[in-house]
């Protein structure tokens, strides 16, 4: 169990190196310059798109989870929407892909999430809900710009009529010191001690085949509006092998034009209470 919920946050982790910086006087002040936007957005909405496949070398059939995600954040106070689908197939094991429908609210410290299979809605408050894991540093643009500014120096630059584009692919030292650094961000320090040495065997055990970030920033107001993701990875885990292909693609707009997030009176009253997830 452990090692599966090392996986899952390693995974995310490296999901997360999506920043950059370089010793280019011009990249370094277009790169301050997004920071200071960034550290001035205060709200946006958000498209994300996601392609996952996961696959053992002793298994043919490999696991392909892809999802469509639409939302919106507010970050002071913190309040969120989101809503879309996720798929997952298993080659021939399965007929057809599972699909399922994914909402979330989140607003004044109570979530709200939607249950695809029993089609209910089910609510936590602030005292059951794993506030940890509730972390905005994957859509919080300046946390992501903060947190890797002192790593990247292969950056490569290119700019079109509306934007600059920064491109990287950092080696493999560079990846998991990233990733060690980015968990430390998000993982709760209960969590952290529960795994013990978990987490430093996996990275040592991870090996980085490919891994390119696109980051679009717009001329005219320096606001990230776009990043790609494109990675293949390979974890060895109690001696099997396991690899990880992912694409992502994230899209912010309408940056600082939502005043509230409100949730439906009728989600709050059709609501079932539980006391975890």
């Amino acid at each position: 169990m452990k090692k599966s919920i090392t996986l899952l946050l390693l995974t995310f982790a490296f999901l997360g190196l999506a920043a950059c910086s370089s010793g280019d006087k011009e990249v370094n002040e277009i790169y301050n310059k997004a920071l200071e936007a960034a550290e001035e957005m205060n709200s946006a909405e958000v498209d994300i798109e996601m392609k996952q496949e996961m696959s053992v070398p002793q298994e043919e059939d490999a696991m392909v989870m892809e999802s469509q995600m639409s939302g919106a954040i507010i970050t002071e106070p913190l309040a969120m929407h989101q809503k879309g689908t996720t798929s997952i197939s298993m080659g021939e094991e399965m007929d057809e892909p599972m699909e399922m429908e994914q909402e979330l609210y989140f607003v004044d410290n109570e979530m709200y999430s939607f249950d695809s299979i029993t089609e209910e809605w089910l609510k936590m408050d602030d005292s059951t809900i794993p506030m940890d894991f509730i972390n905005t540093e994957q859509m919080d643009t300046s946390d992501q710009l903060n947190m890797f500014k002192d790593y990247v120096d292969n950056l490569k630059y290119e700019e079109t009529d509306e934007a600059y584009i920064f491109q990287f692919s950092p080696n493999q030292e560079e990846v998991k010191t990233l990733a060690e650094d980015l968990l430390e961000g998000i993982m709760p320090e209960e969590l952290t001690s529960q795994l013990g040495e978990e987490v430093t065997d996996v990275l040592e055990n991870t090996e980085m085949n490919h891994l390119e970030v696109e980051m679009f920033i717009r001329k005219d107001s320096y606001q990230i509006e776009k990043y790609h993701v494109d990675m293949d990875m390979t974890m060895s885990l109690e001696g099997e092998e396991i690899n990880i292909k992912q694409n992502m693609s994230t899209v912010y707009h309408n940056i600082n034009t939502i005043d509230h997030i409100e949730i439906p009176e009728e989600i709050k009253e059709s609501a079932k209470e539980v006391s975890g997830f």
